[in-house]
């Protein structure tokens, strides 16, 4: 919102005198304040001219540079379920992306059980699953990247011991 003060009326008169807005933003007024408003289509540096006035006053003009930058996606999820060894496994992480379009997600560092794997996914959820071989704790980070950038978390699995024992069966006579 671009407001003016002073001048002895608020019925002013804007204009966009110079410059472009980026595709999918509008330039309005209600003769007190100017808006630009919408759904940005274009990332970058704008360089734009405003004029207002008054019928009692000169026009007075102010140029700006409106920045449209793109916003990282966010990792929402912060803790995993725990799992037991031999057992089915299931998780979901949620992320958020600000850009849309496709989404790619990797573990960067550490390790997923073994058994376990990320499924292939282009959307903001992506699943972990499979059965824990391994019992133990397993840290990770896992990154999710789109358009806007990356984002990282750290996460981690607790895989307890099945609770079968293990104990070697005898055979029967």
């Amino acid at each position: 919102v671009i407001q003016a003060t002073g001048g002895g009326s608020s019925d002013y008169a804007w204009s966009l005198a110079g410059g472009l807005l980026p595709p999918g933003l509008s330039f309005s007024d209600d003769g007190e304040t100017a808006s630009i408003s919408g759904v940005v289509t274009v990332f970058g540096t704008f360089p734009i001219t405003v004029e207002v006035s008054t019928p009692l006053d000169d026009a007075v003009v102010r140029s700006f540079n409106l920045s449209v930058t793109v916003a990282p996606p966010t990792i929402l999820t912060r803790s995993l379920p725990a799992g037991e060894r031999g057992e089915a496994y299931q998780a979901s992480i949620e992320g958020e992306s600000r850009v849309g379009g496709p989404v790619q997600w990797q573990v960067i560092d550490g390790w997923l059980p073994p058994g376990v794997v990320l499924e292939a996914s282009s959307m903001a959820t992506v699943s972990l699953s499979g059965t824990p071989r391994v019992a133990g704790d397993f840290d990770l980070t896992i990154e999710m990247s789109d358009g806007g950038g990356t984002a990282i978390a750290d996460l981690s699995i607790r895989v307890a011991p099945s609770s079968e024992r293990d104990v070697p069966r005898t055979a029967q006579p």
